[in-house]
């Protein structure tokens, strides 16, 4: 395995004790305001279920939903009891935090190494800054970053932000973090070395499926030096079932897309008859395979930036030639022209695109869908077969 250049750190728990000396203050908090809020327990009853639900739940559950359900509440008296469960929990309020012992000591010793360092945390945004802020983070990483989870579900369009941003490519990152469901998963699905913390309220929860295995563990942060050695002489494990999902249209790139959170090992089998709209005009005018239903698989697999795959999707509104046209159909086509091989065109779309798996046409041959009808007649092509209001 190539050298290890870059390492994204989680904070919460990975950095500092956020369990210790956050967490239980917070629900401390979230319990007085939802008592306040209407929720009918006394502020120790409801700080307790808090605890009770988080460990019987797990920590993807809404604990103030669930709390909530223990009580016949009217919807308006629920969604405002939980609101001021979320809030309070979430507060401003951070107490006095400090790093680990050991964190500074190894951050300074990677960035003399001449490790790229990036600090990805999640929460609300005010909150995490303040904590960045008081424990001095931000002259110790390249690159910090904090997910809003009020705006964004996942913080991996952050982690496809950084590697952008340093120029660094998955392969070449470890993330570091305490919990599977969210950093290590991301890592893992993004291609990076995952390193699980056992630090925490997270560290004993076990994963439920490939993507939420760390490829190594850890329990303190110090020991990502040596690690690091470890690493550059292992082999990268791979991770999920190998999957061969065959079809075309709009349903095999849901297929794909779901699939993703399970494996990365996905081979498409594209269907290549399509005769209609910018993939039609491409075939008849340019003698080259429909390209659309390859190209929305391509980019349920892809990695790029966000901003690629709508450059990808992007049709043109007006013109006589270009009108709904699409932009990666045009890519493709081109490719196709360029490189003598609509094979090669998908091969080199998908570097540019940086997909995980791997997308086959069907066929290498011009061909049709042809359709018999009821009264003998047979109908070729997919768009004319597909015409509505032809005999049944």
């Amino acid at each position: 395995m190539p050298k290890i250049k870059g390492i994204f750190f989680d904070l919460d728990d990975t950095l500092f004790d956020c369990t210790n000396s956050l967490v239980d203050n917070a629900r401390k908090r979230a319990a007085s305001a939802m008592v306040k809020a209407g929720l009918p327990l006394k502020v120790e009853e409801a700080y307790r279920m808090q605890i009770e639900l988080f460990d019987k739940l797990g920590p993807l559950e809404n604990v103030f939903d669930r709390m909530c359900d223990r009580f016949k509440l009217s919807k308006d008296s629920r969604e405002r009891i939980v609101e001021a469960g979320f809030n309070a929990y979430n507060s401003d309020e951070v107490e006095q935090i400090e790093l680990f012992p050991d964190v500074l000591p190894t951050l300074k010793r990677l960035k003399k190494q001449g490790t790229k360092l990036v600090l990805i945390t999640s929460g609300i945004f005010e909150r995490q800054q303040k904590k960045i802020d008081i424990l001095g983070l931000e002259p110790l990483f390249d690159l910090v970053l904090i997910h809003d989870i009020e705006k964004d579900k996942t913080k991996e369009g952050k982690f496809k932000l950084a590697l952008e941003s340093l120029g660094l490519k998955p392969g070449d990152v470890a993330v570091v973090g305490d919990r599977i469901y969210n950093e290590i998963k991301i890592g893992n699905r993004l291609g990076m070395v995952s390193v699980r913390l056992l630090k925490g309220r997270f560290k004993s929860l076990g994963a439920r499926n490939e993507f939420e295995e760390a490829d190594y563990a850890i329990k303190e942060v110090s020991e990502v030096i040596p690690l690091l050695e470890k690493i550059k002489h292992a082999k990268k494990k791979q991770n999920g079932f190998r999957i061969v999902a065959i079809g075309g249209g709009t349903g095999l790139p849901c297929v794909l897309g779901g699939l993703r959170a399970y494996t990365k090992k996905l081979t498409a089998i594209v269907t290549v008859t399509d005769s209609g709209r910018s993939s039609g005009v491409l075939r008849n005018d340019l003698n080259v395979l429909p390209p659309g239903d390859i190209r929305n698989c391509l980019i349920s697999l892809s990695n790029s930036h966000e901003l690629m795959k709508k450059l990808f999707q992007y049709r043109f509104a007006g013109g006589e030639k270009l009108d709904g046209m699409s932009l990666g159909n045009l890519l493709i086509a081109g490719l196709a022209k360029v490189t003598g091989s609509f094979e090669q065109a998908i091969k080199e779309t998908s570097k540019i695109l940086a997909i995980e798996g791997t997308v086959l046409p069907s066929t290498l041959q011009d061909t049709h869908l042809c359709a018999e009808l009821a009264d003998g007649r047979i109908v070729e092509q997919e768009f004319n077969v597909r015409e509505p209001g032809k005999a049944a």
